[in-house]
């Protein structure tokens, strides 16, 4: 499934504080994971079969999954537009799809070992949580505990 770019609908309310912060485009198509974020730069980018332009940024959301984990998925991406436009330094890891550890310790590492992933977890379970994300927090603060 692939639509034309958009950004009003999908980001307006999350970008209503942030008034200063340009709006990305957001698509929706079939990617293998909940979504992804592009930081504006004037380029362009071939998701499936399109060229999509980098001059906002732009943010590409799996439409496969729960209404609710797309809103999640949504706002996490957002998240990282706005630590862009902040001047924050994205620490962004790959996921290791050939990796032997369970879906939990993937998980753990990923939002442990990436500052950004983990603010931005925290940021959308904070503005639209879903059961999957709070989940991961929660597998994230017990593996904490036990290092403590």
């Amino acid at each position: 499934m692939q639509n034309l770019p958009t950004n009003y609908i999908e980001l307006n309310w999350l970008a209503k504080k942030d008034k200063d912060i340009s709006l990305p485009s957001i698509i929706f198509d079939d990617i293998d994971y909940g979504g992804c974020y592009y930081s504006p730069m004037h380029y362009e980018i071939l998701i499936g079969e399109k060229f999509y332009p980098l001059d906002n940024g732009l943010i590409v959301i799996n439409s496969m999954y729960s209404d609710n984990f797309i809103e999640n998925s949504i706002v996490h991406e957002w998240r990282h537009h706005w630590q862009v436009m902040n001047g924050y330094e994205l620490n962004i890891i790959s996921w290791n799809t050939k990796s032997k550890m369970t879906y939990k310790q993937q998980i753990i590492e990923y939002f442990t070992k990436s500052s950004s992933e983990l603010d931005a977890l925290i940021y959308s379970n904070k503005i639209s949580p879903c059961d999957d994300t709070i989940e991961w927090y929660e597998w994230i603060l017990k593996q904490k505990k036990r290092l403590n």
